[in-house]
C-alpha cells in the first residue's frame, strides 16, 4: 500500500512540475517548507527581472546538467540560452537536455580569467565540481548532504574567457542593440575568475545572478563581502538574496542584481 502511495505522489509531483507547479505535502518538516517557499520566491523574483529587463539572451555559466535552463523554460522564458559546462560526463547530459531546443546552445568549456587548460576537482555530487579544493566544513553548522565534499577524481578541461565568446553570442542573437544580456554564475567559488575574464562583456550585461558565500565550502573561496564589492564596482545594484542551503547558519545565497544603468528612477 505504501509503495503504491509513494508511486502516486512521485508521479503526481513530476506531472505538476512539468506545468511549473511544485507540490508540498502537509507532513513535510518546517525546513523543507521553508526552502520550498524561498525557492518559489526566488523564481518569481527572477521571472520579474527577466521581464523588466526584456532579456532575450541568458548566459548560463556553470550549467551542470542544464537544471537552470530548464527552470527558465518553465518560467516562460523563450529567448536564447548559452550554457557552459566543462566536465565531459556532465556536458554529455547537458547536450542531451538541450538537443531539441533550437535556442539553447551548449559549450564544453569552463569560463575563467584566461584561455588555458586546467584541472577541475570532481565530487560525488557533480554540482559541487570546482577548480577549488574542498574546505574544512564543520558538520554541526549544517546537516545537508548537498555539501558532501569527497573528491572522486580530477579532469583536465578547457578554460576560456567570457569576452572571447561575446562576438559569437552576438552573431547568433543579432546585433548588440538587439541583444539584452543576463548572466547566471554558478561556478563553485570561481565566479570572480569568470568576472576577470569578462569585464568588457559585463559592461553590456543588464542583470546578473551569482552565488555569494557566507561559509566557505572550498579553500580560498571569496566571501560575500569580496563578491558584492566587485559587482558593485562594476555598476550592479543588488535586488534580492535567496538562501541556497542553510540549517540555522547561512551558507550560500543566490544574489540577483540589475545594472544601475537599467534601473528606472522609480526603482532606484
Amino acid at each position: 500500500m505504501n509503495k503504491m502511495k509513494n508511486l502516486f505522489k512521485k508521479t503526481l509531483k513530476e506531472f505538476l512540475s512539468k506545468g511549473g507547479v511544485d507540490l508540498i505535502y502537509h507532513k513535510h518538516d518546517p525546513t523543507t517548507k521553508d526552502f520550498k517557499a524561498q525557492t518559489y520566491e526566488r523564481k518569481a523574483h527572477l521571472s520579474r527581472i527577466l521581464d523588466y529587463l526584456q532579456i532575450n539572451c541568458v548566459l548560463d555559466i556553470g550549467a551542470n546538467e542544464g537544471q537552470y535552463a530548464k527552470e527558465l523554460r518553465l518560467l516562460g522564458y523563450q529567448g536564447y540560452i548559452f550554457s557552459f559546462e566543462p566536465v565531459a560526463k556532465t556536458y554529455h547530459r547537458l547536450k542531451i537536455a538541450a538537443d531539441k531546443d533550437p535556442k539553447w546552445y551548449v559549450y564544453q568549456v569552463a569560463l575563467g580569467s584566461q584561455n588555458t587548460t586546467k584541472e577541475i576537482n570532481l565530487f560525488d555530487n557533480s554540482r559541487l565540481n570546482s577548480f577549488l579544493s574542498p574546505g574544512n566544513i564543520k558538520e554541526e553548522v549544517f546537516s545537508s548532504s548537498h555539501f558532501a565534499t569527497r573528491t572522486i577524481n580530477r579532469e583536465a578541461v578547457d578554460l576560456k574567457t567570457l569576452d572571447s565568446f561575446y562576438k559569437e553570442i552576438i552573431s547568433i542573437v543579432g546585433t548588440e542593440t538587439e541583444c539584452k544580456l543576463f548572466v547566471k554564475l554558478d561556478t563553485q567559488g570561481f565566479d570572480l575568475e569568470v568576472v576577470k575574464g569578462g569585464y568588457s562583456t559585463l559592461q553590456k550585461v543588464l542583470g546578473v545572478q551569482a552565488e555569494v558565500s557566507f561559509i566557505s565550502i572550498y579553500q580560498d573561496m571569496p566571501n560575500y563581502v569580496n563578491s558584492l564589492q566587485i559587482f558593485q564596482s562594476l555598476g550592479f545594484h543588488m535586488t534580492n538574496f535567496f538562501p541556497l542551503a542553510q540549517h540555522f547558519a547561512a551558507v550560500e545565497f543566490d544574489c540577483l542584481m540589475i545594472a544601475q544603468k537599467a534601473l528606472s528612477p522609480e526603482n532606484t
